[in-house]
């Protein structure tokens, strides 16, 4: 007997929850000593949960570059269509964990550039997203017959490097739903119309998924594949 996967619904439900999570933790803990390393956490969290119901993209330039790897897979069956509900379910649930936070008494932050130009900061953000979505794209791939739990030791670490490397100076985003909720949620609570540094939260991260989707079909795929043969 065949059984059907998860449905769209427990998808989302597990990426929204997710997102909550994590951003609800950054605007707790961020400005704390230890909040590289709580925010890391949260991101474990946040994908032990998701792992096994969505593949725990819990961020939209994950989810392109996953779009991106399956649509050259299978040309003729993926369609974006498809990815759209996780991006919207990632969306949200960060910006109620933004907003939420603020409620319950939590800082409402908003990310910002500092001491770096925004070209710089553009490729700070790139870079270390393609890293994180590097390390997702290694374990996803059908032949590394890897837990996807174990996604979450590759993602909490990648983050914390991202957080203690880039932080104090682009914020270290490294994804679009973050920025877009923080932004919103500083526009929304503190009336801070900032929304000049969105583009670069949400782009920068894509160009970094689309770099990172180049090198797992040209080496990462290849390579596991070849290795498989072998054995």
């Amino acid at each position: 007997m065949s059984s059907k996967g998860p449905s769209t619904f427990q998808k989302c439900t597990m990426e929204f929850l997710s997102s909550f999570i994590i951003v609800f933790t950054i605007q707790n803990t961020a400005p704390k000593t230890y909040g590289a390393f709580a925010v890391a956490v949260s991101f474990f969290i946040g994908v032990f949960l998701a792992a096994k119901v969505s593949g725990a993209h819990l961020n939209p330039a994950v989810t392109f570059m996953v779009y991106l790897n399956d649509k050259e897979r299978n040309p003729h069956s993926t369609q974006i269509i498809n990815y759209i509900p996780y991006v919207a379910s990632q969306i949200l649930g960060a910006l109620l964990g933004a907003l939420l936070s603020d409620i319950l008494g939590g800082a409402t932050l908003s990310p910002v550039i500092k001491n770096m130009s925004l070209t710089n900061a553009f490729f700070a953000e790139a870079f270390f997203t393609f890293f994180l979505c590097v390390g997702v794209s290694v374990i996803a791939d059908p032949h590394s017959g890897m837990d996807p739990a174990m996604c979450g030791l590759v993602v909490c670490t990648l983050i914390f490097i991202t957080a203690v490397s880039i932080g104090p100076y682009t914020s270290g985003v490294v994804n679009p739903a973050i920025g877009i909720a923080l932004v919103v949620a500083g526009d929304v609570v503190k009336g801070i119309e900032d929304f000049s540094v969105l583009p670069l939260y949400i782009l920068a991260p894509l160009a970094g998924a689309y770099g990172a989707h180049l090198l797992y079909i040209k080496i990462i795929r290849p390579g596991m594949q070849q290795e498989t043969t072998a054995e």
